[in-house]
């Protein structure tokens, strides 16, 4: 009777902790978070912000242990996350990333991975760190003969914390969803994982590298004791064309469409001041070189935020719509306020494509959001050019 009573009680702390955690993670599931690596300069968050197609690698640095409150325990000294990131994070999204590897080594039990999943991470206010969250990672245990199977959804792992290394101190709660009735409802699982890649100092933002929500474009060096030598006005033309090849893939990483050329050219509506951000309408969009059809439906405006303390700029896009041919079916990808890259300034000053945009029409087998990825050189005005506050 002792043991039947001590059982209930520790699942039902289970089941206590299990409701506080997902409480805690849905509160905080919209937060704005980035990845970043360095060191931060003086009044801005993040010095260099992961992209999308980066790593994000951790091996296991202590032996994790899996447990259950009917007493089932399994150890591991070895083990491996490897993913990819599919959402690099801005000032109103999370960090997404696809699991592309989940092992495990050196096991008192038999684990074995039928499912990597997604995770997601959510940064912590006031702090370098962030929760982070699993789903859909499938992994079977072999308990008292049989194989039970644990998985994810949207359940918070642990704490990502910001360090050099990056740690992963793992702590989560995972539901059985089959195996049978001798398998635990309930696995908890436990350890610490140091991160590997990106190597160095890593610590989790706000989403926010230093943005102050104006901006002006600037020619020429400016003089001493100056910001801006020369700020383009409303009317003057900012073009930029392919470097390198444009990529257009799922968020889970399959390539959509690769192109070799285009052009984004563009006219200033707003020449940008100390309240408002530098932007304008977009006259030409286009797509040469292409691995499929990719149209411009509507070419939508652009709008630079200037990163304190540097001379570039968060770009987002909004309106422009462009129709991709995805598995014979035709996909329409549509921006709103989307960040969508960071103009760098420099003789030529570059643009750095980097933005996740969502998915607004097409049949079922378009995926839910298209990464564009690709570097393009600004063409005019021509020689340097660089974002200043306003």
């Amino acid at each position: 009777m002792k043991c039947l009573i001590m059982k209930c009680l520790m699942m039902l702390a289970l089941a206590a902790l299990a409701a506080a955690l997902t409480a805690s993670v849905g509160a905080g599931a919209a937060s704005a978070t980035m990845l970043c690596t360095g060191t931060p300069a003086s009044g801005s968050k993040c010095a260099s912000q992961e992209t999308v197609g980066q790593s994000l690698d951790l091996s296991v640095e202590t032996s994790f242990l899996m447990q259950s409150p009917g007493g089932f325990a399994a150890t591991c000294t070895t083990g491996t996350i490897k993913a990819i990131l599919t959402n690099a994070g801005t000032t109103t999204q999370t960090v997404k990333a696809n699991v592309e590897e989940l092992t495990w080594g050196g096991c008192s039990q038999t684990l074995h991975t039928l499912a990597t999943g997604t995770l997601e991470v959510h940064h912590e206010a006031g702090t370098d760190n962030a929760t982070v969250t699993s789903t859909g990672m499938q992994v079977t245990v072999g308990f008292a003969g049989a194989s039970c199977i644990l998985k994810t959804n949207n359940t918070q792992m642990g704490t990502l914390t910001g360090g050099n290394p990056g740690t992963l101190d793992i702590y989560g709660i995972i539901p059985q969803s089959g195996g049978g009735f001798i398998c635990p409802s309930d696995v908890v699982w436990s350890g610490a994982y140091k991160v590997t890649t990106p190597s160095g100092t890593l610590h989790v933002s706000d989403g926010n590298p230093g943005l102050s929500g104006d901006g002006v474009l600037c020619t020429g060096t400016p003089a001493a004791g100056t910001h801006c030598a020369d700020p383009e006005q409303v009317g003057q033309q900012l073009d930029a064309s392919v470097e390198t090849s444009a990529l257009l893939k799922t968020g889970g990483g399959t390539t959509i469409a690769t192109c070799g050329s285009g052009t984004v050219k563009g006219k200033l509506t707003n020449a940008g001041s100390t309240t408002g951000m530098v932007g304008g309408g977009i006259e030409d969009l286009t797509w040469g070189g292409c691995s499929t059809t990719v149209d411009t439906l509507v070419k939508g405006t652009l709008a630079v935020d200037h990163i304190a303390g540097t001379d570039n700029g968060l770009v987002y896009s909004s309106g422009a719509e462009v129709t991709i041919q995805f598995l014979g079916v035709t996909c329409l990808f549509k921006t709103s306020n989307t960040p969508i890259g960071t103009l760098t300034g420099g003789n030529p000053a570059t643009f750095d494509i980097n933005g996740t945009i969502p998915q607004s029409g097409g049949q079922f087998l378009c995926p839910a959001e298209g990464i564009w990825s690709g570097a393009y050189k600004v063409t005019t005005p021509s020689g340097t050019l660089h974002v200043a506050a306003g």
